[in-house]
């Protein structure tokens, strides 16, 4: 794409100097044509030196550099005392606005959901580790529940039958010792105290460690 620089009213005059030259060509002629004060009026718009900054918001004309420089090399050959620098005072490179297209709704939409999922994908990337850890605290809560439930559990048992085994067992006994049955239950009552005393000291040592 050629490069095109803002047309100012001294590039014009410029341009009507080599209309009055003998020495321009047919062809350079028909290249800065469309150019000329003489040309169309949209042409004749004046630009000031602060101009670069307001090509983005107006329709400005522009003529590429190259058609620039050949005005400048055939007022130089034919004895005009210029310099490119002061040719393009006031001109500057044009620079096409930017148009932004506008997004379709469905597109917008579609951004908003792919992008409220890449959210909740960091999110769960961010909390995985702390939900785990969570669920195995709260599974290790249970299992140390569950076991000291268990073990209570079978101490209970453990003494009922101790004591209950110990009772049996003086009462059988002393059927060769007593006759009377009063006698009988006596002995098994006291050996089954016995026990459980020795039980109940043993299960709160074991709840002391």
């Amino acid at each position: 794409m050629p490069i095109e620089v803002i047309l100012t009213d001294r590039l014009r005059d410029a341009i009507e100097e080599v209309f009055g030259l003998d020495s321009t060509t047919n062809e350079l002629k028909n290249e800065l044509q469309m150019w000329r004060r003489s040309g169309d009026s949209s042409n004749t718009s004046v630009y000031s030196n602060n101009h670069v900054d307001e090509v983005k918001t107006r329709n400005c004309n522009t003529i590429p550099f190259k058609s620039v420089k050949k005005v400048f090399e055939t007022l130089k050959k034919a004895g005009k005392v210029i310099y490119l620098n002061e040719l393009m005072e006031g001109s500057g490179l044009y620079i096409e606005p930017i148009h932004e297209a506008k997004k379709s709704p469905e597109l917008v939409a579609r951004l908003e959901k792919l992008q409220a999922k890449q959210n909740e994908l960091r999110y769960r990337a961010m909390v995985k580790n702390v939900d785990k850890e969570l669920l195995h605290k709260e599974k290790k809560a249970v299992g140390l529940e569950i076991r000291s439930t268990s073990r209570q559990l079978t101490s209970v048992v453990n003494f009922v039958l101790s004591v209950g085994g110990t009772f049996v067992f003086g009462y059988m006994c002393s059927q060769y010792a007593f006759t009377h049955v009063g006698l009988r239950v006596m002995f098994g009552l006291i050996l089954a105290c016995a026990v459980a005393v020795a039980e109940l000291y043993f299960m709160a040592k074991g709840a002391e460690i």
